[in-house]
């Protein structure tokens, strides 16, 4: 375990694992977007992904945002796996996220349609205590 930007955060990488895996969890603070996204930055970099990096911290940005206005604790886990790219944002809070076809053209609330056109899969699963918000990406290597 590392500690990152403030007491608040930690970090633990498992390199070892199968599949390799790096998690970051912190309170919402205004340091956990750019925190999350510097850690997917140097996953996907330590992963051979970088060309999945512009849209994988679009997706972690969002995510993260929407966790930051609705939970007190917030964990992100990437993975590596199949060539690809999960990730996951965990929070302490119950409500489901919604998209909302209205929303689309206004100035905020479309942190899940961008989630959805950027990633190749996405869901969200309610867990004790909460609930994760996934998103999958694939590497388009050769395309």
């Amino acid at each position: 375990m590392r500690r990152g930007l403030n007491s608040r955060i930690f970090m633990d990488a498992g390199r070892d694992e199968e599949p390799p895996y790096y998690a970051m969890a912190f309170k919402p603070t205004e340091v956990a977007v750019p925190a999350g996204r510097q850690l997917t930055m140097a996953a996907l970099e330590q992963w051979g992904l970088t060309e999945l990096k512009q849209d994988a911290t679009l997706i972690v940005s969002e995510l993260l945002t929407n966790s930051i206005r609705y939970a007190e604790t917030i964990t992100l886990l990437l993975y590596a796996k199949d060539g690809g790219l999960i990730v996951e944002v965990w929070d302490d809070s119950s409500a489901l996220p919604v998209i909302e076809e209205d929303r689309f053209m206004a100035e905020s609330g479309r942190g899940l349609f961008l989630v959805q056109a950027y990633s190749d899969d996405w869901g969200c699963r309610p867990v004790d205590g909460g609930k994760v918000i996934w998103a999958r990406l694939k590497a388009r290597r050769g395309a």
